[in-house]
This record gives C-alpha cells, sequence and structure tokens, in this order.
C-alpha cells in the first residue's frame, strides 16, 4: 500500500492515517465502559431497597425513615422450625450487594487487560509501520540488487529513524500509564482516585460503606435533583445559568438541598443510579441521579465532573463559575444538621476541598499572598477559607469582603474560619460582632431610604431614650420626667423594633453561629451596644453601604481616641466597655463631633 502511495505521489495520505491511528490508540486515559454484569447488581439493589421499605414498615420501628433502615445495623432472628439464627434479609441483601460489586468491578479489570492486550498489538504493528516509512521515506536504491517486483520488503522492526525513536518511546511511556490508570479509577467513569486501601485510612474521605459494609472505601455523595419550581424569591430559574454575586448565600434555600442523608462507596452509588425507577421504592424526589466520589478537587479532571454534575442537578440554575461556591454553601448547611458521624466526617472533608478553591472576588490591593495552587480565571478571586482567615487576622481588604457578604453567606465563611484550629475563637467572636454592627447599619440605610432621614433618626432616638414616666405629688401636681439617654441596651431589647423586626431572618441566621446565643442574651454588649446606637445617630454618614458607613464611623472614633478611648473599644474590643465609660461617651458625643466639624 505504501509502495504504491509512494509512487501515485500520494505517501503523505498514509502518513496522516497511521498518525491519526497513534493518537487515537494512544489516547489519555481509560474510556472504557463499567458494566453490571447481567444486571444484577441492579436487581440485589432493589432487593435491599425493597427489605429496607419492609423494616421501615414493621411494627415498633425505630427508623424515621427509609434511609435510616438502608444503613442500620440490623440482628439476626432465631428460627424455630432449623433451631438457629438465620440472617436479616437487610443484612442478605447487603452481602450479595458487595459481592456484586466485587465481581462487577472484577469484569471491569479483564476488560481494561483485554483492551492493553489490544492496544499493545496496535501499537506493535504502528511501530512496524513506521519503520517501514521511515525507510521509503528515503530515496529507492537503484540497480538490479533491489527487491523483485513481486516481493515487499520492510525492515525489522528494530530499525527506526531519530524521529520514530521519539514516537515510540512516548508509546512505550503512555502503555505505562494506562497499567497505572486502573488503580486509580472508580466505578463512577471518568473520575481519578483510589477506590479501596488495603489499611484503614486516616483520611476522611474513607470509610466503610453504610450501604454494603465494604471497609476502607472511597465514600460519594450522593444527588438528587433540585426542584422545579421555585419557592425563594430572587432565585435563578432552570436553565438561567446566572452569575450569582454572592454564591455562598443561597445555601440555605430548598432548592439547592440535594444531598441525599447517606453517603456509600462507588459502587453502590453506581447501582443505585442505575435501580429502575419503576420497582424504587424512594419517592421521585429522593432518587439517586448522580453521585460525587471524594476523590482531590486539586486534579483538573476531577473538578470539572463535580462542576458538571452539580450543574445538571441544579437545572443549570447558576454560572459554572459560581455551582462549586453555592455546592460550598450547601454542604455547610447541610453539617449543622448532621446525627450521623461517619457522614458529618465525609461532609466536612468535602467542604474542606471545595473551600480551598478560588471562589471570592477581592481588591487587587489585598496584601496576603493567594494560598493556592489553582489557576484562576481572574486574578483577584481567593479561595473561601483563605478570605475568612485572613479577615480575622484584621485584614482590612478580606474583612471588607466577608462583612459585605449578606448574613447567610457570611455564617458559611464564620464556618470555615471555626474549622480551623489556628483561628482563635475571640478572632471569630469579634468579626462576628461587626457583622451584627453592618446588619443594624443596614436596617437604618433601609428605614431612611423607604421612610426619610428624619423618621429613621426619630425611631431610632425613641430606641435609645428611657420611656418617659409621669408621678403624681402630693398636693395634685404631676411631674412629667424628660427623656433620658440610656446608656446600656440589651440586644434582646430591640427585638420587634426596625433594627429586629419580627419574624428576622437575619437573625435567625445569626444564632446558626456557635455561640451567638450566649452573646445575644449577656449583658456584657450592653454598654458598648448603647455607645454604637448613639454613635449611629449622632455621626452624618454619606455612604451607602454598611461596611463603608462602619469604616467611616471607626475613623471618627480614631479621631477622637485622645479623649474617648473607649470609643475605639466599640469595634475592636467591646467586651472592654463598661456602663460608666459608655455614659461619659454618650454624655460628650455631640460636643466631641462638633470640635471635629470645626477643625475640618
Amino acid at each position: 500500500m505504501m509502495v504504491v502511495a509512494k509512487t501515485r505521489g500520494e505517501g503523505f495520505l498514509v502518513k496522516l492515517w497511521i498518525e491519526s491511528l497513534r493518537r487515537t490508540t494512544t489516547g489519555k486515559g481509560l474510556t472504557i465502559e463499567r458494566d453490571d454484569v447481567d444486571s444484577r447488581g441492579k436487581v440485589v439493589m432493589t432487593f435491599l431497597l425493597m427489605a429496607a421499605e419492609q423494616e421501615l414498615k414493621a411494627q415498633n420501628t425505630r427508623h424515621k425513615d427509609i434511609w435510616s433502615c438502608l444503613t442500620s445495623v440490623a440482628s439476626t432472628r432465631w428460627s424455630r422450625c432449623m433451631q438457629m439464627h438465620i440472617p436479616n434479609h437487610l443484612d442478605f441483601n447487603r452481602s450479595s450487594v458487595r459481592h456484586q460489586n466485587k465481581k462487577n468491578w472484577a469484569n471491569f479489570e479483564a476488560k481494561v487487560e483485554m483492551e492493553r492486550a489490544a492496544f499493545r498489538r496496535v501499537t506493535k504493528g504502528i511501530q512496524e509501520v513506521q519503520s517501514a516509512m521511515g525507510i521509503l521515506d528515503s530515496p529507492l536504491p537503484s540497480g538490479p540488487s533491489f527487491a523483485q517486483v513481486d516481493t515487499f520488503w520492510y525492515p525489522a522492526s528494530g530499525i527506526k529513524t531519530g524521529r520514530d525513536n521519539e514516537k515510540l518511546s512516548a508509546s512505550v511511556q503512555q502503555t505505562k500509564l494506562d497499567r497505572e490508570d486502573v488503580n486509580n479509577s472508580l466505578f463512577l467513569s471518568g473520575f481519578k482516585g483510589t477506590r479501596k486501601l488495603e489499611k484503614a485510612a486516616r483520611s476522611r474521605a474513607y470509610a466503610t460503606c453504610p450501604v454494603c459494609r465494604e471497609p476502607n472505601s472511597i465514600q460519594t455523595l450522593l444527588l438528587r435533583t433540585s426542584p422545579k419550581d421555585n419557592k425563594t424569591p430572587h432565585l435563578p430559574l432552570p436553565n438561567q445559568r446566572l452569575e450569582l454575586k454572592c454564591p455562598l448565600a443561597v445555601g440555605n434555600c430548598p432548592e439547592v438541598d440535594i444531598i441525599a442523608p447517606i453517603t456509600c462507596c462507588d459502587g453502590c452509588a453506581f447501582l443505585l443510579m442505575r435501580v429502575d425507577k419503576r420497582l424504587n421504592p424512594l419517592p421521585i424526589s429522593h432518587q439517586i441521579v448522580a453521585a460525587l466520589p471524594l476523590v482531590s478537587l486539586q486534579d483538573k479532571q476531577n473538578r470539572r465532573l463535580w462542576r458538571q454534575k452539580l450543574a445538571e442537578v441544579y437545572r443549570h440554575r447558576f454560572h459554572d463559575s459560581t455551582v462549586l461556591s453555592v455546592f460550598l454553601a450547601t454542604i455547610c448547611t447541610r453539617i449543622e444538621n448532621v446525627p450521623s458521624l461517619a457522614h458529618s466526617k465525609c461532609l466536612k472533608r468535602c467542604r474542606d476541598e471545595l473551600a480551598r478553591l478560588p471562589g471570592i472576588h477581592v481588591p487587587k490591593s489585598a496584601s496576603p499572598k493567594l494560598v493556592t495552587s489553582l489557576p484562576s480565571s481572574v486574578d483577584n478571586v481567593v479561595p473561601p477559607q483563605q478570605v475568612a482567615f485572613f479577615a480575622c487576622l484584621g485584614n482590612k481588604f478580606y474583612r471588607k469582603a466577608v462583612l459585605s457578604h449578606p448574613v447567610e453567606g457570611f455564617v458559611v465563611l464564620v464556618q470555615l474560619a471555626a474549622s480551623m484550629n489556628v483561628v482563635k475563637p475571640e478572632s471569630i467572636r469579634n468579626l462576628v460582632w461587626k457583622r451584627l454592627l453592618c446588619h443594624f447599619i443596614e436596617q437604618d440605610l433601609r428605614l431612611r431610604t423607604s421612610f426619610g432621614t428624619e423618621y429613621a433618626h426619630a425611631m431610632l432616638r425613641e430606641i435609645m431614650q428611657e420611656s418617659r414616666s409621669s408621678s403624681q405629688e402630693g398636693h395634685g401636681k404631676f411631674v412629667i420626667a424628660l427623656p433620658k439617654q440610656r446608656t446600656s441596651i440589651s440586644l434582646t431589647s430591640l427585638a420587634n423594633t426596625y433594627l429586629i423586626p419580627p419574624g428576622s431572618s437575619a437573625i435567625s441566621h445569626f444564632f446558626r453561629i456557635a455561640r451567638f446565643g450566649e452573646v445575644y442574651s449577656t449583658t456584657e454588649y450592653n454598654a458598648v451596644l448603647a455607645m454604637f446606637l448613639h454613635m449611629l445617630a449622632s455621626i452624618k454618614y454619606h455612604s451607602e453601604e454598611a461596611t463603608d458607613i462602619l469604616e467611616e464611623m471607626q475613623g471618627v472614633a480614631n479621631k477622637l481616641r485622645h479623649v474617648g478611648e473607649d470609643m475605639r473599644s466599640v469595634f475592636e474590643d467591646p467586651t472592654s466597655v463598661d456602663e460608666p465609660g459608655a455614659a461619659y461617651v454618650i454624655a460628650h458625643l455631640e460636643s466631641w463631633l462638633k470640635d471635629i466639624v470645626l477643625r475640618n
């Protein structure tokens, strides 16, 4: 074929065909389909789900849902006729699922070996053809010593040109890579990771599978589809693919509640996604449609597949650039309400992986160097965990990025900071205090926008003044007491005011933060809160963002530090302010502010 092609002047076509075949043969990664042999795995998984459903319907059951039954430790029952203990249906079906998982994986390994054998044969043929092509590229020898017309000679595969050596070495290296890929593959096609460890793992990504009881197996998050209809106002609709400004703020919405109550190994996840919907005892809204193995997200391919699966499950509500951040918020919300220790460990491992991926925009002038090995499409996109860490350390750029988040997103960042053992609790507490002050500023801004500055000022004054009282003297005269400035205001007393209106969702989110209840009910913040509200009423601010107004107030406090040191403590050390100190500042605040105006 090559001699004829070269004689016709079409030898380059043969080269193109060979090169195309070589590239196809030496493609990266394994694309071999995972099979359920004879659909037996799907059948035994269906039986396991049905057995769990029967357990749930049994009298005096202690289980609340089918997931609890599916993962429960069932006891054996006594058979009178056989005079022996026989396994529970759940345990029997579990062992059947575990056996089928092993059988399916052995089938996959056999398919891989067959592909390798075919790969080696094709590679050997390509080597021989490449060698022949190298000879044909040379000028044909002349004279009667050339081969007979009816014969075709090509050199042994050991004779190669320099260029062929490069191609062959590449093929051999690729063979080595493919030999390793079977140990870096999962039942879930495309993901890179180790399925099972021989010894007990310290990593939270590995545990005994709650479904089939396979030990030291990689755990997988099970996902159900997001509902079609929105219950949350202003949340993107399906297929809108909107890029959210604060994706961490939507983790509490029912539309993103897609995580099933259990994890399992990749083999069980593979089968759960293939159970016949008509026979599946799970409600349609709870049926498993996707699975995410707890593999490293530092790997580009794993990260791409996670983003792709989540986008599908969220019905493409969110832009691809914000999908992982939305899921991080979902994970953090779920961790708060997970009773299972094993499930909690898996979720926390997932949280830590996602928190190290770039996701929050900060000013380019932010000083700390980015601590991430991942490239970002935008230079100033920083991992959320890093933002929370530097905000607690006092960096003003990162702190502003954290305080600018809605309360729902701020709670997520606080949880990320709290998960880092290097962050001191008092640093987190001060950050929460600043966000609470920003919340009060936001409420004041809303009232001013809706009803005007004078009305908002009057409402704030009403909070800061003690209620008027009247008394009757012995001679029948009434004495009316003038309003007195309050020097101590508790957080609980602000309930049902415009600062904490009835049914405030913001305050309910604050209570998701550990120990916020103690801050809310303690008297340690009463004096400093009174001082802050008097500052808010007295200072004429010009910004329209709560974080900018907070910075203006801090600037004023710094200018007055020589006469009122307690004013700086409002923002940096709130519990150090006592009521006499607050009373002194409140009494002199107006005159101090007039002095600043005169100096300016």
